[in-house]
């Protein structure tokens, strides 16, 4: 919303002329819309654009998670909760100068690697999931495939992800690769680098890891809000 006054092509894909939005019209939009709106929001874009694209029968998607601090300032006395609601102590990849763990949630996210005719690698959201920041990835992998075959009638060929989504006694039906193959080899090399930008993305330029996350509801409205920003991004 802040760099609104600057992108006159933004204000003008938006329809917006003199008038821009306030934070109070975006609170109001967002009470109403609630996460079930904003979801179908998002799959209306992704069918419009997996409809325009030449999507090939082995396409290439990538999951993984970001972590999203809350705004947090301790437990509840009456009941040892966290103060800011639903969030939970979770751990992250170990970074120099950042510590293994963080009070709030993450976002999961299967992005479609997306063929287009420009050099730049474009990943589109499919499925988001905001959990509390100790849930594990092991159950998200499924629900989100089938996401996609029920609100797309389709989902990617290839999914490439950290071992933390390993699909468990599942693994013959989903055909996982072995990593010393040389396929499962170049996947990992050449296709997993990307979901760093893609995040960083989200973070920085589109503003959410400087959000106040108090609530997972909140957390949930924003992360969806995101994915809509980069749908239609790829859609201009």
């Amino acid at each position: 919303m802040t760099q609104l006054p600057e992108q006159a092509a933004w204000r003008h894909f938006a329809r917006l002329r003199r008038t821009l939005p306030t934070a109070q019209m975006l609170h109001e939009f967002r009470q109403t819309v609630g996460v079930g709106g904003l979801r179908a929001i998002n799959q209306h874009l992704v069918g419009r654009l997996l409809r325009r694209t030449d999507l090939q029968p082995h396409t290439v998607a990538l999951m993984d998670a970001t972590d999203l601090p809350a705004a947090c300032s301790g437990f509840k006395k009456n009941s040892g909760n966290y103060t800011t609601a639903h969030a939970a102590l979770g751990g992250r990849t170990l970074k120099s100068g950042q510590s293994r763990w963080f009070v709030g949630y993450k976002k999961h996210t299967l992005r479609l690697w997306l063929p287009t005719g420009h050099p730049a690698v474009t990943l589109v959201p499919l499925v988001s999931w905001l959990t509390p920041g100790n849930v594990a990835e092991g159950g998200l992998l499924r629900p989100s495939l089938h996401g996609c075959r029920r609100h797309l009638g389709w989902w990617p060929g290839i999914v490439v992800a950290d071992m933390g989504y390993a699909v468990g006694q599942h693994d013959t039906l989903f055909g996982i690769l072995p990593l010393a193959r040389r396929v499962a080899q170049r996947l990992l090399r050449q296709v997993r680098p990307w979901i760093e930008p893609a995040q960083s993305f989200e973070k920085n330029q589109l503003g959410l890891g400087q959000m106040f996350f108090n609530s997972l509801r909140l957390t949930w409205q924003l992360g969806l809000w995101t994915d809509s920003a980069v749908l239609l991004r790829t859609m201009v």
